[in-house]
């Protein structure tokens, strides 16, 4: 049957129609990415492996298409640096007076303070006799390691400064009689002049702080931290022979 120029027209928009009806199908069936005609715009389409649309990896939030926290945390476990790496706290906070000394009594005056016998009348009024560790303290009393100044207590929570430090600690084992004169300052910030230059520059002749020996600074009047304290002078053990 002969069809007129009318009819032939509606003939052919409508095989197009179900072409591209059948095209848009199959697309969205196999999970496709592509540019589908809509209203005479394009729409980008992505389907996850769960046959979600998303606009991400298929990792992050689907409703906002970023990162979930739980995506974004690092798969490795931060540190808090206390120096043994078991994060109970930063080693840069610093130590206090009551700490560093109770380590230098355990270090090298467990010993020598066998049989001592504390004095009923304490030396700091802020540090009297029922006070944990007062048996401790007056024994490195005793040995000339804690100077009692007039009228100062012993303010066992202060900190001590990396050069008061260092000075009592080359004395508790006699390291100047181990080190030589004539051994080069590896610091710029410490002179032989300095009352605690001697005993700076003896540490680290015998290796007790090898990092600030390559930093190239002593920082003398830095507090004394864990860093420090045992992860530098413990750690290398350099009054051992």
């Amino acid at each position: 049957m002969r069809l007129t120029p009318q009819e032939s027209k509606i003939q052919m928009f409508s095989s197009k129609l179900t072409t591209h009806s059948f095209l848009l199908a199959l697309a969205l069936g196999l999970g496709c990415t592509d540019d589908v005609a809509s209203d005479g715009e394009s729409a980008n389409v992505t389907t996850s492996p769960e046959g979600d649309a998303t606009s991400g990896d298929g990792d992050g939030d689907p409703e906002t298409g970023t990162d979930t926290e739980a995506d974004t945390q690092s798969d490795t476990e931060t540190d808090t640096g206390d120096g043994d790496g078991d994060g109970d706290q930063p080693c840069e906070e610093p130590l206090t007076k009551l700490e560093i000394f109770l380590w230098l009594y355990n270090t090298f005056y467990v010993d020598k303070c066998a049989g001592f016998v504390s004095p009923e009348n304490p030396t700091f009024a802020d540090f009297p006799l029922e006070t944990d560790y007062y048996a401790e303290i007056e024994c490195l009393v005793f040995w000339g390691l804690i100077q009692p100044l007039p009228n100062q207590g012993f303010n066992p929570e202060f900190s001590l400064l990396r050069a008061e430090f260092v000075r009592t600690f080359i004395d508790s084992f006699d390291g100047s009689a181990q080190c030589h004169k004539e051994h080069p300052n590896p610091f710029w910030d410490v002179t032989e002049e300095d009352w605690y230059g001697g005993p700076a520059i003896c540490g680290a002749e015998l290796g007790c702080y090898p990092a600030l020996v390559d930093d190239g600074a002593f920082v003398p009047q830095a507090p004394v931290d864990g860093c420090f304290l045992y992860g530098q002078v413990e750690a290398n053990g350099c009054w051992q022979p």
